[in-house]
Order: C-alpha cells, then structure tokens, then sequence
C-alpha cells in the first residue's frame, strides 16, 4: 500500500518564523510615529550639527562705555585720524606689524561709512594724535591698542586664537573722549591653516564701525 506524504501532511497556514512589526519601543510605531529610539538618534544628530557649526564660527564680543546700541557716535561728514598701536606682545615675544595690520583694518572697516580717515604714520600717544589731528584740520582720533594678541596651534591644541583691542574715541578739538571701545574674539575651534589672530580683525571692526556710524 502506498502512503502519500503530500496527502497525509497537514496545510501549513503559518509562517515558518513569527515576523512583529516593529513596536513603539523601537524605531516605527505601529501607527508610522517615530519612536523613542529614534527621536533619541534624531537628537543626538541635531546636538552634533549644533555643535560643528559652533566649532566652525569665530566668537565676537562688542564693549562700549556710550551702550550697545543708542544714537550714532559720529556723522557721516566725520573726518577721523587713526593711531597705530604698538605691536603687541606675549611675554617675551613680539608680533611684528600687528599694530600696523590693526590700524590698516580699521581704515577699511571705516571706508563703507566715511571717505575721511586716515591712519597716523607711526604710534604715539593720544595726546600727540590729538595734535596731529588738529593741525591737519581732522576732527577725531581713534586710537587702538591691542590688549591681547594670541596665535595658537589651534588644529593641533585646540585652543582658539585671541584677540582683544581697546578703542578710544576722541574729539580732537576738545579732547573729550567720546567712547571707549572693548573689542573681544577668538578663532573657531577647527580653523584653516592660515588662521591667526588678524583674521578676527574684520569681524571686529565692522560691528565697531556700525556702532559708531549707524548706532547698531
């Protein structure tokens, strides 16, 4: 007699392996909602982005003694002498040309407000910037000083590079002084080869010169 296997099978009407659609707890919720798993990746991601576009951004910070914001500090007619600082130091270690560098990047930070500003020819004293301002008909003076200059091997170290300078705003035919300028920055975390504390001078001035000419 022969046995049919086939016949005497019983119909399989299940899966060989159970298959759950993925709860709640995991990834998908059962009704297409993002689960607790993924939203936690979902802000783990967004904290990362966060904080490598912080990482890629120099830090500015603006002091003035006149307020952050308030009516123009000088008009637009101005006509302004601009001092070159000393160059500046750490320890025994001077920067060469810093102060020059400095006081050209102030002329260009003023050059969109006003077509009347020069820089001085070399660093004095305010008192004699005064002086030269107003035998040459100018009616005031900046005069910058550079507080702190710091180049580090920011890719390397990862200390970010520092800047600091003090702008003092004069009128030269009374002497008053108008406005003292604190100016702080320093480098991103994950700077360009070329990065150095005179790239944080433009950034600077042009808040400064905004300050004095529009009152932002």
């Amino acid at each position: 007699m022969l046995f049919c296997v086939a016949c005497a099978a019983p119909e399989r009407t299940e899966p060989l392996h159970e298959v759950r659609p993925i709860g709640p707890s995991n990834l998908i919720g059962s009704r297409g909602q993002i689960g607790p798993r993924a939203m936690a990746a979902r802000t783990l991601a967004l904290f990362a982005l966060v904080a490598a576009l912080a990482a890629c951004a120099h830090d500015y910070e603006a002091r003035f003694t006149s307020g952050p914001r308030g009516a123009p500090l000088l008009p637009l007619e101005a006509s302004i002498l601009v001092g070159i600082p000393l160059d500046a130091r750490e320890a025994q270690f001077v920067y060469l040309d810093s102060g020059r560098i400095t006081s050209d990047e102030i002329l260009n930070a003023l050059a969109p407000h006003t077509g009347a500003a020069r820089a001085a020819e070399s660093a004095e004293t305010l008192e004699t910037y005064a002086g030269q301002a107003r035998e040459s008909g100018l009616d005031y003076v900046i005069f910058p000083e550079i507080l702190i200059w710091q180049d580090h091997n920011t890719r390397t170290l990862g200390i970010p590079d520092l800047l600091e300078l003090r702008l003092t705003l004069v009128d030269a035919g009374t002497g008053d002084v108008l406005d003292v300028a604190t100016l702080s920055a320093s480098s991103r975390i994950t700077p360009s080869w070329s990065d150095e504390p005179r790239d944080l001078l433009p950034g600077s001035l042009a808040r400064y010169a905004a300050r004095v000419f529009e009152g932002e």
